[in-house]
């Protein structure tokens, strides 16, 4: 059928659902018969059914157009509420209406613009009391509109407040459409559908068999509601709130108030310095009566700044996404403004009364059950790709999950606080609540999906900036439980450190902030990576000082192996000692004027910390494009005026030390000022860039980079000879040299039965030698040393195997040996075979010592008897048989060869 045909059919079914006829001057809408509706009903229904993306979703888009739910299905519901069946077919129909499909381009956001207009049509509170009242009767009794009925009002008001509101800018928008999210919220507190959303959620927790689709609807709702409340706003005094705003907004008034302040008049000859009053009041002191009061950045670190890419199709960014809904209250606001491109984050917090307030912290506290539908939706999020409706179940998870905690954490200050205030002992932290939130599970699920958009996927932005939120707030509530006086608690919360640590979550974070790309990026990856560092760096003190604990168990892993090994802080401290995560650091402090005085302080320490873990990684900072950056930051008035001191006293001294050091630095090389001119790249374990950063500090008197640089510079070497023999030996390409072999000759025989020996001959070589465990064995090879297999080829006989006797084996029980954990299946019949041969060979050994002894013990005794002859004749047998049946076996095609792996033996020992 063409589309002409379709779009006639659906006109023609569409009038049968009522129409509007003009009464003293007003339209109003009057319903047809019953039957004719019920018809009409049905056959929408069936042309939604066929409606195909093929075709475009022709129906849904030309239903869309013309408002057939505003304009005649909710005044049908309205005007035969009554009637449970004509009720059942209108709100199914609405649901399918309201559910979103899979457009893309300008259809996706033609059907955005329809799902936003359903939305307004229902923004009245009649509907929703309607609505309401029919699902008590189907509570109450069996003779409402039934169970169905009830699942499909869940579905239809999850379908409506999914949708996000307009924006300025954006298509359709209005005024009342840009608050639509909170005129429900108001009518879902007024018209008691909390109540709805209590009852539904806690029916659904305590069944044994859990529909995901329902679990998933009820979650859905609760986060798209939860987006809208701050948890702190919710647990303190309006009034506290309003005056620290106010006192923010007039702060950055004064700071822009000051830029804005006319310049000087006076002529520049008449000296070479004024004196200035700014609008204020304050002095400035200006060289010219053309300076500007701030310097402007450069092109070059304009490029560096953020451009909020689209991503690949394999790492899409979401936050394009019309549809997608992000938080935006609560402590995310203030990481949401370092990223220029979100939208609403310079924009006021969403205004409830103190009603609506009280009535959803209530709600909030009586849902009991949150913390097992966190469980299950855990355990029915499927990480892998998701079908359209169910792109953002995962990141919707880990945001309710975020809220959710800071929620509890929010709620247990105030306790705190009360508590105090009583002189009592403050309460434990109700971790009963929120365990599914904050267990071992969840913990587990999200540090796997930090590895995997981190490292894994090479940096999933959208995806990983979620993973590092949801991470950080369970950092934070594990923080909260440590600090707690209850024994049972601050345990529990030891234990969930020790296991993070364990989870190696502070190698991934490290990773991320060396591999941060500012110009590609989202900022609030590097904000929230900064935070979860400092929370961890905080935690494990903390243990160390409890529990006299300095050292920590970490599994990594590496593709499809895991290791185990131990970490401390100062090691986890010294693996950032690289210029790619100070340049990046520092290019987060140069947006000051958006940080939280939290992550100021949490910034400003870690770099701290970074530069004493060595003295010479403060020569990273000795750049003259850094001294520039410093130099536009401290003429700032929001840093110089004195009435922020306070605020900013950190950055200011941070950046106060950094000159400091290098004047410091200047007395001892005058040289260094020649320095600024070259840029200071390190990364972790480069001895080359650290000797030359002490060199730099002691006046290139440092016997390494003497040793290395200017020694070979003096011999007649060239400086892209020295660049090419420092990159090769980056690569661990450089020839070998006698004092490597000799220490491979030496300490062999000490680790060669070790099975980790070419690991421990690699630790006692130089750090300049950058040698691989492969180039070790092969080199252990060409010595000599090993074969090519990498056996001793001195002690290969007499070294004690390392697999079970065959004659403790029963392999004709247990059939074939399991293949090695983590064998490729194209490896799996080469190493069967290979350990088949082994085996047999093994046998072969066995039976001739065994021939070997008798025949000695024959001779000894005096001439061998004849019963000695016959069991010598018979091993001699044994012997010649084995070697044939062995040929045999490894002639064999390899299915034969795995079939005979268990038999061979057995046979042999029988024997």
């Amino acid at each position: 059928m063409d589309h002409e045909a379709v779009v006639n059919d659906l006109f023609d079914t569409c009038t049968w659902l009522g129409d509007y006829h003009e009464d003293n001057g007003k339209q109003k809408y009057l319903a047809r018969e019953r039957d004719q509706c019920l018809t009409a009903l049905l056959d929408l229904d069936k042309m939604l059914e066929e409606d195909s993306p093929e075709s475009g979703y022709v129906v849904r888009q030309q239903l869309g157009e013309w408002q057939v739910l505003r304009r005649r299905m909710i005044p049908l519901f309205v005007s035969y509420q009554k009637d449970s069946e004509l009720a059942t077919n209108v709100v199914q129909l609405m649901v399918k209406l309201t559910t979103r499909v899979g457009l893309y381009g300008s259809d996706e956001l033609q059907h955005l613009r329809h799902l936003q207009d359903y939305k307004e049509a229902f923004s009245k509170s009649d509907i929703f009391t309607v609505l309401l009242r029919l699902v008590m009767e189907a509570l109450d009794n069996e003779a409402g509109p039934g169970q169905q009925f009830f699942k499909d009002v869940l579905v239809l008001i999850r379908n409506l407040v999914s949708v996000p509101d307009p924006g300025p800018g954006d298509a359709g928008y209005t005024p009342l459409r840009r608050r639509l999210q909170l005129t429900y919220i108001r009518h879902f507190h007024d018209e008691g559908v909390l109540d709805f959303f209590h009852f539904f959620g806690e029916q659904l927790v305590m069944r044994e068999e859990n529909n995901a689709d329902q679990v998933w609807a009820v979650a859905e709702i609760l986060y798209h509601i939860c987006t809208t409340f701050d948890p702190q706003e919710m647990w303190k005094r309006r009034k506290e709130q309003k005056k620290r705003d106010l006192s923010e907004l007039l702060a950055r008034d004064k700071a822009d108030s000051k830029l804005m302040a006319p310049q000087s008049s006076r002529h520049s000859r008449f000296g070479t310095s004024m004196q200035t009053f700014s609008a204020d009041g304050s002095l400035n002191v200006s060289a010219s009566v053309m300076q500007k009061s701030i310097i402007q950045k450069s092109s070059a670190l304009l490029k560096k700044e953020f451009r909020n890419p689209l991503g690949s199709e394999k790492k899409q960014n979401m936050f394009h996404n019309p549809f997608f809904v992000d938080l935006a209250e609560g402590s995310v606001r203030d990481h949401n403004q370092l990223n220029p491109h979100v939208r609403g984050a310079l924009d006021d917090r969403a205004d409830h009364s103190e009603k609506v307030l009280l009535g959803y912290r209530s709600f909030l506290e009586k849902c009991t059950w949150m913390s097992s539908l966190v469980s299950i939706l855990r355990s029915s999020c499927n990480p892998g790709k998701p079908t359209t409706g169910s792109e953002f179940k995962l990141p919707y998870l880990l945001n309710f999950v975020s809220w959710f905690l800071e929620f509890h954490r929010c709620q247990h200050a105030l306790q705190v606080a009360e508590a105090k205030k009583k002189n009592e002992s403050p309460p434990d932290l109700d971790i009963a609540a929120l365990q599914g939130a904050i267990d071992v599970d969840m913990v587990q699920f999200t540090t796997a999906r930090l590895r995997d958009f981190g490292k894994v996927a090479q940096m999933h932005q959208s995806q990983l900036m979620v993973a590092l939120r949801v991470l950080s707030q369970q950092i934070q509530t594990i923080k909260v439980m440590t600090e707690c006086s209850g024994s049972d608690t601050r345990d529990c919360g030891d234990i969930l450190v020790r296991h993070l640590v364990k989870e190696d979550i502070m190698s991934n974070v490290a990773w991320i902030m060396k591999n941060f790309k500012t110009s590609v990026h989202d900022p609030r990856i590097l904000s929230y990576s900064v935070e979860v560092w400092q929370l961890m760096i905080l935690l494990m003190n903390r243990l160390h000082e409890r529990y006299d604990q300095s050292t920590f168990q970490v599994e990594r892993v590496r593709g499809t192996h895991m290791t185990r090994s131990d970490t401390t802080v100062e090691q986890e401290v010294s693996s950032l000692s690289d210029s790619r995560v100070m340049q990046n650091l520092f290019h987060l402090i140069e947006k000051y004027r958006r940080l939280s005085a939290p992550l100021q302080s949490m910034l400003v320490e870690l770099i701290y910390s970074i530069m004493k873990a060595h003295h010479t990684n403060i020569v990273i900072f000795f750049e003259l494009t850094c001294f520039m950056r410093i130099y536009r930051m401290m003429t700032d008035p929001l840093l110089t005026n004195t009435k922020n001191n306070s605020k900013y006293k950190d950055i200011v001294g941070l950046l106060e030390f950094i000159l400091e050091s290098f004047f410091q630095c200047a007395q001892v090389n005058s040289c260094v000022f020649a320095e600024l001119l070259f840029r200071k790249d390190q990364q972790k374990g480069e001895i080359e860039s650290t000797a030359e950063f002490a060199a730099i500090l002691d006046d290139y008197e440092d016997e390494t980079f003497r040793r290395d640089v200017l020694d070979r510079y003096e011999a007649g070497e060239t400086l892209n000879q020295l660049r090419e023999k420092q990159k090769e030996m980056l690569k661990g390409q450089q020839p070998w040299t006698e004092e490597e072999d000799k220490i491979l000759m030496e300490n062999y025989q000490l680790y060669a039965d070790h099975p980790l020996c070419a690991d421990l001959l690699n630790s006692q070589l130089p750090e300049t030698s950058r040698r691989t465990v492969a180039q070790v064995r092969k080199r252990l090879a060409e010595l000599g040393l090993t074969s090519a297999r990498g056996k001793d080829k001195s002690a290969e006989d007499d070294r004690p195997s390392k697999k079970a006797k065959v004659s403790e084996l029963h392999l004709e029980d247990e059939g074939p040996a399991p293949e090695s954990p983590g064998t490729p299946k194209r490896h799996a019949d080469q190493e069967a075979e290979e350990m088949l041969e082994e085996d047999l060979e093994r046998l072969l050994d066995s039976a001739y010592d065994s021939c070997q002894k008798n025949a000695n013990a024959g001779g000894e005794k005096a001439a061998g008897t004849a019963t000695m002859l016959d069991q010598s004749a018979t091993q001699d047998n044994n012997l010649s048989n084995l070697e044939m049946e062995m040929e045999r076996m490894l002639d064999e095609p390899d299915g034969d060869a795995n079939q005979a792996q268990g038999k061979a033996p057995t046979q042999g020992v029988a024997t």
